[in-house]
């Protein structure tokens, strides 16, 4: 062992060690007969640690080494203290998990208790996170809602055996998940600084709740989870609305087209055709992002527009979206002279336009030196196509613009149901927005008063 390599394992060793004695143990006294198991896993750590840092030290030398103009070992030598710091840090704090689960397990065999046998609870998330690639597409976003809501859990029952999340556990996740107790100090924090609230609302935190008894389900299906568990879980009732120290969120405006028209005269041209597909169309988000022209039949009067990837591609169901006079007016502009495989709204071009209009807006002569300010290798790239958190955010902050407070695009779809329905049915609207029952599209949209009041002044 080199002088580097005995010193940072030295540093290793000691500081558990010291962890060690704050919870009371002494490490000797459960690695005797000459083995010190402490000293080889803090080498090995330090070895492994080495090797793991290596292909990014590799990277940041080559990337300083073309900045600088410097050699690869020159670079890997500015470097190396730096890499090392994290690294070890890294390793200090495997090592200690590891070393301090093998003390408890000891002391537990001391005391005369059973040792915590099976998969913990964190070993189920794990392999759950494992598991969604192959369950949901690329497209959706329940990956990401399934991996917040297992965040709670794991900050509350991390290394708790799976038998032990029951109903109880379950009532306690879901109070956290009320009151925002889960999040760190500094998330609460930052929450509080935005003007946002810490704890979930209602309706939140009862789909958390839904996702947590999936996941259990689908656990208990690979024996992962002991039997009955799901049923358990089941058992708990959601949040019902007025329950004391739990948050109701407001319901969303159904925006109408007066609202659209002042959104629309503070949104860039992709945006805007986007937003306009949706009021007359209805088709989700997600749909109008991908849009591409390969994927639209143009050979009737009335445009099929067929998703690549869409909500519901994971049960087998097929999405058809209709696309009459009006869309077709808005997407006659993108379709001349575009490749069939490439997305009709693209982030470059909307950025490049933006530039352009601020290039022709300049007062002042252009300096030589501002004629072309692009990076060769820029570190943030525009996408392929909009992306869900970059489109919602430019509409809500042209609603902010406009005096919209909370404007989305989504709720157009929810627009678009109420308009529908009024036209020409429930079925129809049923039919536009790709619902399979008539139950599903119920839920969207809300009473339409004005209609009501339409009716009634002429019959009431």
């Amino acid at each position: 062992m080199n002088k580097n390599k005995g010193s940072s394992a030295n540093r290793i060793e000691s500081s558990i060690r010291r962890a060690y004695q704050r919870i009371g143990i002494d490490p000797v006294k459960y690695f005797a007969n000459g083995k010190d198991p402490l000293r080889n896993l803090a080498a090995t750590a330090y070895e492994c640690g080495l090797a793991d840092a290596r292909d990014e030290l590799e990277k940041r030398a080559c990337r300083k080494c073309a900045n600088r103009q410097e050699t690869l070992e020159e670079a890997e030598r500015s470097l190396k203290k730096d890499v090392d710091k994290r690294a070890m840090t890294r390793l200090l704090r495997n090592a200690r998990h590891r070393l301090a689960a093998e003390v408890r397990a000891a002391r537990s065999l001391e005391d005369g208790q059973a040792q915590p046998t099976g998969a913990t609870i964190a070993d189920v998330v794990e392999q759950w996170c494992l598991y969604m690639p192959s369950r949901y597409n690329s497209a959706s976003h329940e990956p990401s809602e399934f991996r917040t809501v297992l965040l709670a859990v794991i900050r509350l029952y991390k290394n708790r055996p799976v038998a032990e999340f029951d109903s109880l556990a379950l009532m306690e996740v879901q109070r956290a998940m009320a009151d925002g107790s889960w999040m760190s100090v500094r998330e609460r924090q930052q929450a509080n600084a935005k003007g946002r609230p810490v704890g979930w609302c209602r309706r939140t935190v009862n789909r958390a709740i839904v996702r947590i008894r999936t996941v259990w389900r689908w656990a208990e299906s690979r024996k992962l989870a002991p039997p009955g568990s799901w049923s358990n879980l089941r058992s708990v009732p959601g949040l019902r609305k007025n329950s004391p120290g739990v948050r109701e969120a407001p319901k969303s405006k159904i925006p109408t087209w007066d609202d659209v028209k002042k959104v629309l005269r503070h949104l860039s041209p992709i945006p805007r055709a986007m937003l306009l597909l949706q009021w007359w169309s209805g088709m989700r988000t997600c749909e109008v992002r991908l849009m591409r022209v390969a994927d639209i039949d143009r050979t009737g009067d009335v445009w099929l527009y067929r998703p690549g990837h869409h909500k519901n591609e994971w049960r087998g169901q097929e999405r058809v979206i209709a696309l009459g006079p009006k869309c077709q007016a808005v997407l006659r502009a993108f379709l001349e002279g575009r490749d069939p495989n490439a997305y009709l709204f693209s982030p470059a071009e909307a950025r490049t336009d933006w530039y352009g209009r601020l290039r022709e807006a300049r007062r002042t002569k252009v300096q030589p030196s501002q004629v072309c300010r692009k990076k060769d290798e820029p570190l943030r790239k525009p996408g392929e196509h909009y992306e869900k958190s970059s489109y919602s955010r430019a509409v809500s902050k042209a609603g902010k613009l406009a005096g919209l407070e909370g404007f989305h695009p989504y709720s157009l779809r929810h627009a678009a149901k109420n308009r529908i329905t009024r036209a020409a049915g429930a079925d129809a609207a049923r039919a536009v927005l790709g619902h399979k029952t008539i139950s599903t599209t119920q839920h969207y949209g809300s009473l339409d008063m004005a209609h009501a009041a339409e009716v009634m002044g002429r019959h009431g």
